[in-house]
């Protein structure tokens, strides 16, 4: 890390003579988490969503249809799908067209009782690009601002940040979108520095490629030309200059949008006709919009630090944030707030940060105002930006002292200390939240428990047979008995003597419905599960799915606790 770049006219930092080393360095933190991610995705069961994403995935690339869910587009689930079509894998018996995402994802598994999680894999496999490209963006912005040293940095915290690890390795939008974010926001980066006539239709065509991958790319419409605006200029830009190039940018979406959904419009799929005011955009598109925005109306259970609300939290995303990353990011970005109070008076640097800021708050603000708060994963682009700023932390490190690359490096190495809890980057809270083993108290859903460890539940029973009969409260969407679980859902409403396996999110609270492929059904009222918080499990699978063994002195001495309690206060 001690190499030092050399700065042009823009304060940009020039690529250097970098020695073989630092490429090293470099390849060698990127490859972890694909090693890793291919790792994880090799044991973890399809997560929740993810269930009928590569199944819809291989659906459409057979059928042309993607109206099962139009909520999210088709690209990322027939890419992941791709080699599964074209190695002629089976997609199940469904009718055409299909019910919904369920029927298709249940016909997958049904087809697949003995290779399921296999098939998974394949699919998976095919977003670890995904990550590299990602990591290697991250290197290459920090690099290109702040010198070898600050890509070094960013390169150990893009490796040391779990959720983008989990989310890397299996079939979903969220990791996707945010590469794609990412590359928009380089394209407009290198449009401003230098202005080039075909640099705002890649900057357009880039932002219809998000677009098609997750319809909250939208904002990007919007982002973009502000952060064009606000970033550092070699050249001065004159309003038709700049409004000709809005043009050119709206020109290259509207062009990719419509190729992406060129398969939809060829096979003529029944749609809704479009009002006049939306009809130069594709069908599904719009479609998929208007779907997305009903979907987003239901009300969903929050939870947040031990409480529910059908509102939300505005503090919601904050805290996941807090929780969720790794405490080293935070004190290098620590470290890069403090030299940039101490740089104020560089114009391109404080130009460089608000536009940072300015997409940081774009992302979160309107998250922090839905109600429709699931996950950190809804603002994940907001993560690898947080990279960037404490990769500046590093900046001008020939001229660093000692105490600063000290705390850089020790900062760095506690970001890849979270590389210890693996397998399960999924369920990852970092030493504030308490770790892993007390993420529940803070957030549910896909924070923590997104179905990842049934595979380790049949793995725990079959090496710990026992004769009495399993109760099992599952909150993914996999089937427990196509992986030979034999198992009944648990009674109601107060816990008996008995084997259980419960989800975490339902000792947590939350409400859902459990389902099996042989049509059962029972749904999970608000808290119902709350006495299990009670009981000490005797096992755990990875941090999403507690064991238990009551014995009838533990159930008596609950009862007895609770009566307890009631008594003390007057049975409120």
């Amino acid at each position: 890390m001690s190499v030092t770049p050399d700065i042009d006219e823009n304060g940009t930092a020039c690529a250097g003579s970098s020695s073989r080393g630092y490429w090293l360095a470099i390849t060698t933190l990127l490859l972890i988490p694909a090693i890793l991610g291919a790792w994880s995705a090799s044991v973890w069961t399809p997560t929740h969503d993810e269930y009928w994403h590569l199944p819809l995935g291989l659906y459409a690339l057979r059928t042309g249809d993607a109206r099962p869910d139009p909520i999210n587009p088709p690209l990322v689930r027939m890419w992941a799908a791709l080699p599964l079509w074209l190695g002629g894998v089976f997609s199940g018996e469904v009718t055409f067209p299909a019910k919904d995402a369920y029927a298709v994802g249940d016909a997958f598994q049904r087809a697949h009782p003995e290779d399921h999680r296999e098939q998974f894999l394949t699919g998976r496999l095919m977003m670890l690009p995904f990550g590299m490209l990602g990591g290697v963006i991250v290197v290459w912005w920090a690099r290109h601002w702040w010198g070898d040293a600050a890509g070094l940095l960013a390169a150990a915290l893009w490796c040391g940040c779990p959720i983008l690890l989990a989310h890397a390795a299996i079939v979903a939008h969220d990791f996707p979108a945010t590469v794609a974010t990412l590359a928009v926001l380089v394209a407009t980066l290198k449009d401003r520095e230098r202005l080039h006539a075909f640099g705002s239709f890649l900057i357009g065509g880039l932002i219809g490629l998000a677009c098609l991958i997750k319809f909250s790319a939208l904002i990007l419409l919007g982002i973009t030309p502000l952060c064009w605006w606000i970033l550092p200029r070699s050249n001065t830009v004159t309003i038709r200059q700049a409004v000709l190039a809005l043009a050119k940018m709206l020109c290259a979406w509207w062009v990719v949008l419509h190729i992406g959904y060129l398969a939809d419009s060829l096979n003529g799929q029944p749609l809704p006709s479009l009002p006049w005011h939306l009809a130069w955009l594709p069908r599904g598109f719009v479609h998929g919009v208007d779907a997305l925005r009903a979907t987003l109306k239901v009300p969903h259970p929050v939870y947040l630090d031990g409480e529910w609300s059908l509102m939300g939290f505005r503090t919601y995303y904050v805290m996941a944030l807090l929780y969720q990353l790794p405490l080293g990011l935070y004190g290098c970005l620590l470290l890069a707030v403090f030299l940039a109070l101490k740089d104020r008076g560089d114009a391109i640097e404080r130009r460089r940060l608000i536009a940072l800021v300015v997409v940081m708050f774009a992302v979160l603000i309107p998250a922090s105002l839905s109600r429709n708060q699931l996950g950190l994963r809804y603002v994940m682009p907001a993560v690898p930006l947080l990279i960037l700023l404490a990769a500046r932390a590093a900046r001008q490190w020939s001229d660093a002292g000692s105490p600063r690359r000290i705390a850089v490096l020790l900062m760095a190495g506690l970001a890849l200390a979270s590389l210890r809890y693996h397998p399960h980057h999924l369920s990852y809270f970092n030493e504030f939240a308490g770790g892993p083993e007390r993420g529940y108290t803070h957030l549910v859903d896909s924070n923590l428990d997104w179905g990842q460890d049934l595979h380790a539940l049949h793995d725990y029973l079959h090496d710990h047979p026992a004769d009495e009969p399993l109760h099992l409260a599952y909150f993914g969407t996999a089937s427990p008995a196509m992986l030979g679980i034999d198992y009944r859902f648990p009674p109601a409403p107060q816990p008996q003597p008995g084997r259980y396996a419960i989800s975490v999110n339902f000792v947590a609270g939350r409400p859902h419905m459990l389902r099996d492929l042989n049509g059962r059904e029972r749904m999970v009222a608000l808290d119902e599960f709350a006495p299990f918080r009670f009981f000490t499990p005797k096992a755990r699978m990875g941090y999403s799915i507690f064991y238990y063994e009551l014995s009838p002195e533990d159930v008596a001495r609950y009862h007895r606790e609770r009566e307890r309690m009631l008594r003390e206060f007057g049975g409120r």
